[in-house]
């Protein structure tokens, strides 16, 4: 999951995979783990996720605060190591729900992403960043409903790949979906070329994947 979220993300912008960014993480759910291995889980995605996305940050931190850059690697480490705690707690709350009510699942990520991430969050909303059309969706709710839309999808093709006998229902319902946020995009980008309104057209601006130094440096 931590993997398909920073495909999704420059340098590779693979925002089709948004969809699917969950689908691994429900698996792990089905199986008959204990609250310590669901907590373990959900540390490493999370750390994994600000590994991947924020690998240069130990230099720039060293090269502007002029810190030796292992002390630099170790105090990032353990910012990464903090929002993985965050996770893993997640995960025992979606552990808990799992069986009991797991439509309420849908909300969690989002509401996790607005409650404990405020600072510096990094909601998988933003891997529609790469569609224009995707992204219209945020006037509905901001970035956290696509939030919950990842999830919502991924859950849908979950229960489709669980559920033989209702699959294409699951499978048509998350297509069904996804088409109408579409819709709705293209929609929202028709109406503003063909309007003589002043109106404003949403886009995401994501750039995790380059470190400021290079930014500032480059002259092109």
């Amino acid at each position: 999951g931590a993997f398909l979220f920073a495909l999704c993300l420059p340098p590779f912008s693979l925002w089709w995979l948004s969809p699917f960014i969950l689908l691994p993480v429900w698996f792990t759910f089905e199986k008959k783990l204990s609250y310590r291995r669901h907590f373990m889980n959900g540390f490493c995605f999370g750390f994994s996720i600000y590994a991947l996305l924020f690998y240069w940050i130990p230099e720039s931190v060293s090269e502007i605060a002029n810190l030796n850059i292992f002390l630099s690697i170790i105090l990032c480490t353990t910012g990464f190591a903090m929002i993985g705690v965050m996770y893993g707690f997640l995960y025992i709350v979606i552990k808990f729900l799992w069986d009991k009510k797991p439509w309420l699942i849908i909300l969690i990520f989002p509401g996790f992403e607005w409650l404990c991430l405020p600072v510096f969050p990094i909601t998988i909303g933003y891997a529609w960043r790469g569609s224009v059309g995707g992204v219209q969706a945020v006037d509905i709710g901001g970035v956290y409903f696509l939030s919950s839309l990842c999830c919502l999808y991924s859950y849908l093709i979950y229960l489709g790949v669980k559920n033989r006998t209702k699959r294409n229902w699951y499978w048509v319902s998350a297509l069904a979906l996804l088409s109408t946020q579409y819709i709705y995009g293209s929609y929202r980008i028709f109406s503003i070329q063909n309007s003589t309104v002043l109106s404003t057209l949403n886009v995401s601006v994501l750039q995790t994947g380059i470190s400021p130094i290079v930014k500032r440096d480059d002259t092109t």
